[in-house]
């Protein structure tokens, strides 16, 4: 499957206020998104689906940088 384009789009950001207390000394952030990805195809046909993703941003003295980050998409 070749892309031709892809738009996503968060429809919502899910924080935990206990874990942003838990880890206030790091300066550590870890959320949820959840959205719809369409695709359009090289072939020429288009595909939309549902995605969610976790990240973990850290702040150092240069600003925040992801520690970590990860995609699930739903088949």
């Amino acid at each position: 499957m070749l892309l031709k384009s892809r738009r996503h789009d968060v429809e919502k950001v899910f924080l935990d206020p206990l874990f942003l207390e838990l880890f206030e000394d790091e300066r550590r952030i870890d959320y949820m998104l959840h959205g719809v990805v369409d695709l359009e195809l090289k072939s020429g046909g288009e595909i939309t689906r549902q995605w969610a993703a976790r990240g973990v941003l850290r702040e150092d003295e240069k600003g925040l940088k992801y520690t970590f980050y990860q995609v699930y998409f739903n088949n």
